[in-house]
């Protein structure tokens, strides 16, 4: 169900329709988005001992996300339910609120999957992407 929104402002609403390629759970629910930009900063001081020059260098994209994986059935479920290997190369698209996730390759970092006998299964994944886009190398 799409959301209904009062008052006098809209604001952005869930976490997005964006399609996961590359990796195992390619099917699911997102349930939280988490995307921040990051990098290496330096000071260069003057003679007073102020911050005359300030370089930035190597930036990164970082982007936390936990799914529900999902299927047609409980069985093509459990078969998202499986965290990529690290350095697995994933793809977005369909970003329609978070449009900087999709273009270039991210990169797996961490990932853990979570069972419990009382909710359902959620696969939580931490990905960077750099500025020179790294691909693969064989």
């Amino acid at each position: 169900m799409a959301d209904t929104q009062l008052g006098t402002v809209g604001c952005v609403w869930g976490a997005d329709t964006i399609t996961m390629s590359g990796a195992v759970v390619t099917s699911s629910i997102k349930t939280s988005v988490d995307y921040s930009k990051d990098g290496d900063s330096k000071k260069i001081k003057d003679e007073d001992g102020d911050t005359g020059i300030l370089v930035f260098s190597d930036e990164t994209d970082k982007l936390s996300l936990e799914v529900i994986p999902t299927g047609a059935s409980r069985a093509a479920a459990a078969t998202c339910n499986i965290v990529p290997t690290r350095g697995s190369p994933i793809t977005f698209t369909g970003a329609t609120k978070l449009s900087q996730l999709t273009g270039s390759a991210w990169f797996v970092l961490t990932g853990s999957s979570k069972l419990a006998n009382d909710g359902e299964a959620r696969v939580s994944l931490t990905l960077e992407r750099y500025t020179n886009n790294l691909t693969t190398v064989a």
